[in-house]
């Protein structure tokens, strides 16, 4: 496989897997196909969270993320500004989006707090028509919780391979920046979101 690390190949170049056949007649179209799978669903997670965040605050208030972050980090100490702290958009957003469920036992719940998924009550409040993408990618997300796993091949530039260290499960993930800073025998903490036959990590 070509590592984009050690720079592009020119199309003409020898192909850097080490088949001897040109870069354009071996590995060029599927690294290009790849970065178009990845693309077309990181579009679709912004979308999606973009909208389910929005819904949620407009609807619920600052009340329920605050209860959201305390729930996540168990600590009562909420941050003044929660959406400036390093850990918002790495991994604390979309766990709020894809797999927060209020309490209803506690004692600062509200009586109209969902009693589901965040992403699932915008989907069932919304009459605005997902695309089929977008409809697909907030399914598989909701059915996938976070989990620690570990690398176990990297392709800077383009993936990153890991295994669910609790489950077994193995994913190739399309990463672009992820795959540039991880290492073989990392562990991570994330969800491993996939559609169709292609898969991508979401808040690492």
């Amino acid at each position: 496989m070509p590592d984009v690390a050690m720079g592009t190949p020119g199309r003409n170049d020898p192909c850097p897997c080490g088949s001897g056949r040109k870069y354009k007649h071996c590995c060029l179209a599927r690294v290009e196909q790849e970065e178009t799978d990845r693309r077309r669903l990181r579009d679709a997670e912004a979308h999606v969270v973009e909208a389910v965040f929005a819904f949620a605050i407009e609807t619920w208030g600052e009340a329920l993320l605050h209860d959201a972050w305390d729930d996540f980090w168990h600590d009562d100490a909420v941050p003044e500004d929660i959406t400036g702290t390093p850990e918002f958009e790495s991994t604390f957003t979309a766990w709020f989006v894809f797999e927060f469920v209020p309490d209803a036992e506690a004692g600062n719940a509200a009586d109209d707090w969902p009693a589901e998924p965040l992403a699932v009550a915008w989907r069932r409040a919304t009459v605005r028509d997902l695309s089929t993408l977008d409809a697909a990618y907030l399914e598989a997300a909701c059915r996938s919780p976070m989990s620690v796993l570990v690398v176990e091949d990297v392709s800077p530039g383009r993936s990153v391979d890991v295994r669910d260290v609790l489950t077994g499960a193995r994913f190739h993930a399309l990463e672009l920046s992820a795959s540039r800073k991880l290492q073989r025998a990392d562990l991570v903490f994330t969800r491993v979101v996939t559609v169709g036959e292609v898969s991508v990590m979401l808040g690492l």
